[in-house]
């Protein structure tokens, strides 16, 4: 937490989204809270199915925002889905749905389903939107906006990256990263580099920028840090 709170306050940070957050009900508020924001949590609260296709080594997961305190929150707009939450600003243009994502591959089919129902809610909300996540979607070409693989496929993991293209493609959302490497592992003997962190906009105009970080702590993902287009009518910050 330390590192995030240096990090928030170097950068000026208004707005910060984490996926695997790994917070539960039982941590106090100050051992996880950045002195200046409020926090609104998503945190796990189901099983993951422990077979040969569980990749995670816990059931911890989960997502947070965290909002700076002169941000201005529309009243009960807080809500969770699977691994994943979001809240509603007021800006100078108007509310921004903020949401945070992260649809883990070890999901079962009915939480794969749960996810997309909860993510299809956000994407086709009548507020403009920025949707932050790690949608684990390895087989998605950003560049061409399109799954490489047979559209046939019985595979859980295609199918899903299939259902959630689709369900942006019929949103017209725009999205920022194409080609950039967001995590890069040890996998085995080789190194493994993927495009798997997204930051999905309903307007291409919300966003003026965006630059990629080393990762925090003991995360294998970059941390990415945009410049947004929005002002709330408390908030000193653009």
């Amino acid at each position: 937490m330390a590192e995030l709170c240096v990090l928030a306050d170097s950068k000026k940070l208004d707005i910060i989204c984490i996926t695997e957050s790994h917070f539960s009900d039982d941590l106090e508020e100050p051992e996880i809270q950045i002195p200046g924001f409020n926090l609104f949590k998503g945190n796990r609260d189901f099983k993951l199915d422990r077979t040969k296709n569980c990749r995670e080594t816990s059931d911890k997961g989960g997502s947070v925002i965290y909002l700076r305190e002169n941000l201005s929150i529309v009243d009960n707009s807080h809500d969770k889905g699977i691994d994943s939450t979001s809240v509603v600003i007021q800006t100078d243009i108007g509310n921004i749905l903020i949401g945070c994502f992260y649809p883990s591959m070890s999901l079962n089919d009915a939480q794969n389903a749960e996810f997309l129902k909860y993510f299809s809610s956000k994407v086709n909300d009548d507020t403009e939107k920025l949707l932050f996540g790690d949608f684990n979607c390895p087989n998605v070409s950003w560049v061409s906006g399109n799954v490489s693989g047979p559209s046939d496929s019985s595979n859980r993991s295609m199918i899903f990256q299939q259902n959630l293209l689709e369900t942006i493609h019929d949103a017209g959302m725009d999205w920022l990263i194409t080609d950039e490497v967001t995590r890069r592992r040890k996998y085995g003997d080789k190194v493994q580099e993927s495009t798997i962190d997204q930051i999905f906009c309903s307007e291409g105009s919300l966003i003026s920028e965006f630059e990629l970080f080393s990762p925090l702590g003991k995360s294998d993902h970059v941390s990415i840090i945009s410049e947004l287009n929005i002002c709330s009518p408390s908030n000193d910050h653009c």
